[in-house]
C-alpha cells in the first residue's frame, strides 16, 4: 500500500470515528457525568475524549463496540481530570476501577455500574457518606477520620469495611454483577 493510500485510509477511518462520536455523544457524556457529577466538567472531559478518539482513530476496529471503546477513553480521561483538579492521586478511582474492571462484568455496561453506585451511595446516610468522602476522595488517613468521628481506630476500620460491603451488595443487587471487594489493605 502506498503512502498516499495509507493516508487516505487513515483519513477515512478518522471520519468514521468522528461520525461515531457524534452518534454516541449522549451516552458517553452521560457516563462521564455519572463519574464527575458536573455538566461543565463532563463537557470538558468529553472534548478531551473526542480529541483522543480522533487521534487514536486508527486503533479502533470498525464493527466493534465503539461506545465501549469511547467510554474506556472517558474513564481514563475522568481519572486524569480528577487527578489534575485534586493535585494528587484520586483515591476514589480505586472504587471506579473496582467496579469497571474487577466486577466480572463486561466493559459494555460501565454506565450501569456507575449509575448503580450513585444510587447506592445516595442510600448511605449523610454522615457515613462523609466518612467515605474523607477516606476515598480526600485521601485522609483512617486515624484522622477516627478522631473526627470520635471512634477508635479499629472501630473506624470496621465501620468503613461495613459501609463498603453494604455498597458492594447494593451494586450487585441492582446490576446482577458480582463485584469483587477491595483488598483488605485498600482501606
Amino acid at each position: 500500500m502506498s503512502e498516499k493510500e495509507k493516508d487516505s485510509k487513515s483519513a477515512w477511518q478518522t471520519a468514521q470515528v468522528g461520525q461515531l462520536l457524534i452518534k454516541e455523544e449522549v451516552p458517553v457524556k452521560a457516563y462521564i457525568l455519572s463519574v464527575l457529577h458536573s455538566p461543565e466538567a463532563a463537557d470538558e472531559v468529553f472534548q478531551q475524549v473526542a480529541v483522543i478518539a480522533l487521534e487514536k482513530a486508527d486503533d479502533f476496529e470498525l464493527g466493534t463496540n465503539f461506545r465501549t471503546w469511547a467510554m474506556s477513553i472517558g474513564r481514563f480521561a475522568c481519572l486524569e481530570y480528577i487527578r489534575k483538579r485534586s493535585g494528587k492521586a484520586f483515591a476514589a478511582s480505586e472504587l471506579i476501577d473496582m467496579l469497571a474492571e474487577e466486577s466480572g462484568a463486561s466493559q459494555e455496561d460501565p454506565h450501569q455500574l456507575m449509575a448503580a453506585l450513585h444510587e447506592c451511595l445516595e442510600q448511605v446516610p449523610t454522615d457515613s457518606r462523609r466518612v467515605l468522602f474523607l477516606r476515598y476522595v480526600e485521601g485522609k488517613p483512617v486515624d484522622k477520620i477516627a478522631n473526627f468521628i470520635s471512634r477508635t481506630l479499629q472501630g473506624t476500620y470496621a465501620f468503613i469495611k461495613r459501609l463498603k460491603a453494604k455498597i458492594r451488595e447494593c451494586v450487585e443487587r441492582k446490576t446482577g454483577f458480582s463485584v469483587v471487594p477491595f483488598e483488605e489493605g485498600a482501606l
